[in-house]
């Protein structure tokens, strides 16, 4: 899973070997449980490793060992791309979510719980009637996803509404729902310490 078409096991830092990253250089990398994600300076976003419930975005189930392009999102330029544990989530230039992979308890915002996205869908449009100005960052968790927008504000998805809040939208998404008394914007070390948390890590380039 680590972007070699062998997988051998690695115990030195060694260099992908794509020529996917020759046409733009690499603005962002994030790593899941068992999947990775690439972004280049470009928008393009590439995804490899397990593929089960469609964490890829390749519209299907199949394992990548090699970095392949999201076919879904080649005409929306990404910014930003975060892998949870079995779920990929990206923001676009215009601040709109988009996602794929397991929507485990809803936190993909989508209704049918459990079930698997394996294509990219735009889950949050700019603008909105949930009051969200836009995502500035994302971050995947196992049950629940949870948002920062352009003006501070902390929404969550998932497991949290579900349970907590039990309302759901017209257009069968479950509602983002603001963290009242929070409006702040996350740190460099509070991003880090949550990735050490859940194991997983997103490193801008």
């Amino acid at each position: 899973m680590l972007g070699i078409q062998d997988q051998t096991t690695l115990s030195v830092p060694t260099r992908i070997p794509s020529k996917s990253f020759r046409d733009s250089p690499v603005a962002q990398i994030s790593s899941g449980l068992h999947h990775n994600a690439v972004l280049t300076k470009d928008g393009k976003v590439f995804t490899f490793g397990l593929g089960s419930n469609g964490r890829l975005g390749n519209f299907s189930d199949r394992n990548q060992h090699v970095p392949c392009v999201v076919k879904g999102l080649l005409q929306t330029p990404i910014r930003s791309v975060n892998c949870g544990n079995d779920a990929t989530a990206c923001i676009d230039f215009k601040n709109q979510l988009w996602a794929f992979g397991f929507n485990n308890k809803g936190k993909l915002g989508m209704l049918s719980i459990d079930s698997k996205i394996a294509e990219p869908i735009c889950i949050l449009q700019v603008p909105n009637k949930y009051q969200v100005e836009g995502v500035q960052e994302v971050s995947v968790g196992f049950t629940h996803s949870t948002l920062r927008t352009v003006d501070n504000k902390i929404f969550v998805l998932g497991d949290i509404v579900i349970s907590k809040q039990k309302e759901v939208s017209n257009e069968g998404q479950f509602y983002p729902r603001c963290l009242e008394g929070i409006n702040v914007g996350l740190t460099r070390s509070s991003r880090t310490s949550a990735a050490r948390r859940t194991g997983t890590s997103t490193t801008p380039v």
